[in-house]
């Protein structure tokens, strides 16, 4: 984890404002008013922090998805590959392509400040993986996907633990 310096430098009018040095150069917040709470003052910039971090836990979750999508591909089409395997790992490919298509409207829930949309989407992704290993299960079968499932459902949740506990839009 960097640490970013801030700098709080006081305007010709008497506002206030925020100024972060990093290396894709200073950007400067409006701060807010000196009588409000001193812990609400941190919201906007935990918020922007929390948000950036939102953003990478998305693309990673994509990442994942994509990986997972290949691993399962692979095994149906390996010729060894029991039948009733083969319908579970077509359920689970279903799920990630459904995954990777709510990418963009996340992406866009979260430009736009859309705090139910994004609950909704992430939701939804959380179900798909869900419903991955539902399949196994009501077949019976160990899931050949079952802790890169593991690890895409922890990812999804920490996602909505993110938009819908901490970040505020």
């Amino acid at each position: 984890m960097s640490i970013i310096p801030v700098s709080i430098a006081l305007a010709s009018s008497d506002a206030r404002f925020f100024t972060f040095s990093n290396p894709r150069g200073d950007r400067t917040f409006p701060a807010s008013p000196a009588n409000v709470n001193p812990r609400l003052q941190r919201v906007r910039v935990d918020t922007d922090h929390l948000v950036s971090i939102l953003m990478v836990e998305i693309e990673a979750i994509d990442s994942k998805a994509k990986e997972a999508l290949h691993m399962t591909s692979k095994l149906l089409s390996n010729p060894s590959t029991l039948k009733s395997i083969a319908l579970c790992l077509e359920t689970c490919i279903d799920n990630y392509n459904v995954i990777l298509e709510s990418k963009r409207r996340v992406l866009d829930a979260i430009g736009t400040g859309d705090a139910e949309q994004l609950s909704a989407e992430l939701s939804s992704n959380a179900d798909n993986i869900f419903n991955c290993e539902d399949a196994f299960k009501e077949a019976d079968i160990k899931s050949p996907v079952m802790e890169m499932d593991s690890l895409l459902a922890k990812m999804i949740t920490n996602s909505l633990i993110i938009a819908v506990d901490m970040v505020y839009f």
